[in-house]
């Protein structure tokens, strides 16, 4: 159950989803990085950029996709399990290709995905601007494109970012 101000923020969000639909090259680009993520497929080869760009790239590699994995472990086999949030009514048809959730809408894993990797690769990488801008907007395309409420975004990035300042400390320590 949600209360009446996280109804309300699922409502505006959804709105401005549905006004940015409106636009072709909007909603081709909302698509695009929502399959970007899935998976992690596009958090893997940025892992990999980032190992090569900073010439540690198996320990930096392997750290940031064990980081993935246990997230999205936690996200998806357990968070979500318990929340048992539906997803969003409305969208049944999609213009472009899309890979249609079947689990529950809360939180969004591709926004805990990305926040995850973007707080690890974003460490001291002149490519932190990018990484940081890539979670945002995987994020908000899962809400363009009809498959979760904002606020599961939202939620998403909390927890991925969590997990992205756990990684970093334990990368620290050793």
């Amino acid at each position: 159950m949600v209360g009446p101000t996280v109804e309300r923020f699922d409502d505006r969000a959804a709105a401005l989803a549905l006004r940015a639909r409106r636009s072709p090259a909007i909603s081709r680009a909302m698509y695009t990085l929502s399959m970007l993520g899935d998976d992690g497929r596009v958090w893997i080869v940025a892992a990999a950029v980032e190992a090569v760009r900073d010439g540690r790239s198996t320990a930096r590699f392997t750290h940031g996709v064990a980081w993935l994995g246990v997230e999205s472990v936690v996200v998806n086999l357990a968070i979500k399990k318990v929340a048992h949030r539906p997803r969003p009514d409305g969208i049944t048809e999609h213009e472009h290709r899309l890979r249609i959730p079947k689990d529950t809408s809360f939180p969004s894993g591709h926004a805990a995905s990305a926040a995850t990797m973007a707080v690890i690769l974003s460490e001291g990488s002149p490519l932190a601007p990018l990484w940081t801008g890539l979670a945002l907007a995987i994020g908000a395309s899962r809400v363009h494109v009809g498959v979760h409420h904002g606020s599961d975004v939202v939620a998403g990035w909390l927890i991925g970012a969590a997990f992205g300042v756990a990684a970093r400390r334990t990368r620290r320590t050793r």
